[in-house]
C-alpha cells in the first residue's frame, strides 16, 4: 500500500480562498477516480496557507490509472483551475510506500502528526529497522496508531512517521507521555547514527470537512 499526496502552498495572504478550494478540490479527485481522497489543512510545522490533499493506492499501476481518469475529468480540471490564482507554485507530490503499521488502520484520524527525515546513505538498512522500532515504541507508549513510510516518488532515502490523534487533547497527552519516557529519550538519541543533521520536519494536519 502507498500514500500519494500533493502539497499546495497558497500565496501570502491568499491561504484563506485557497482553503475554500480544497475540500471542493478533494471532491473532484474521488469522484474522478472512484477512491476516497482526503484534504488536509497544517495547523503547526509549516508555514501559514499550506495544504494537501491524499489519497491511498495500491501502487504505480493504480496511481497512474488514477491520474488518467483525472486527466479525463472535466469536473477535476475545473477545479483545478480554481487553485491557480491562489497557489503560490505548482503543487508538490511524493508517493509513500508504507514499510510498518502499528495500531488499527481504518479511515484517516481528524489530526495526524507528520515527522520526515532523510537517512545517511550507507546507513539505510539499520535505518529502516530504526524507524520501524520507533514506531511501535511510541504505539505501545501512547496507543497512538501509526505508519512508517519510505518515498518511493520525491526526495530520495526520505522516510516518515504518521501518527494519528483524535484531538488536541490526546495529542497533548502524546506529547507528555513521550517526554517524559525514556525509551523514546534513548531511541531519539540513536537518530544521530541513521539521519542526515537538519533534514528533520515536524507538521501537525487536520483533516477538512
Amino acid at each position: 500500500m502507498y500514500i500519494f499526496s500533493a502539497t499546495l502552498q497558497a500565496k501570502p495572504g491568499r491561504g484563506g480562498e485557497l482553503g475554500a478550494h480544497i475540500p471542493t478540490m478533494r471532491d473532484a479527485v474521488a469522484e474522478a477516480t472512484g477512491s476516497a481522497a482526503y484534504g488536509w489543512a497544517v495547523s503547526s510545522g509549516a508555514p501559514i496557507g499550506s495544504y494537501g490533499i491524499s489519497m491511498r493506492v495500491e501502487g504505480h499501476e493504480q496511481l497512474l490509472d488514477f491520474q488518467q481518469k483525472m486527466g479525463a475529468s472535466e469536473n477535476y480540471h475545473a477545479e483545478a483551475a480554481k487553485l491557480a490564482d491562489a497557489l503560490a507554485a505548482p503543487s508538490a507530490t511524493s508517493l509513500s510506500q508504507i514499510v510498518a503499521m502499528a495500531g488499527d488502520q481504518g479511515e484517516p484520524a481528524p489530526i495526524v502528526r507528520l515527522t520526515q527525515t532523510t537517512l545517511q546513505v550507507g546507513h539505510v538498512a539499520d535505518a529502516m529497522a530504526w524507524g520501524q522500532e520507533m514506531l511501535q515504541h511510541v504505539h505501545n507508549t501512547t496507543g497512538m496508531s501509526g505508519l512508517f513510510t519510505s518515498v518511493a516518488s520525491g526526495s530520495p532515502f526520505d522516510v516518515m512517521w504518521i501518527f494519528s490523534s483524535q484531538s488536541g487533547a490526546d495529542l497533548d497527552a502524546t506529547n507528555a507521555a513521550l517526554q517524559a519516557d525514556t525509551g523514546y529519550v534513548g531511541l531519539i538519541d540513536k537518530a544521530a547514527n541513521y539521519i542526515v543533521p537538519g533534514s528533520t520536519a515536524r507538521a501537525t494536519l487536520v483533516q477538512m470537512s
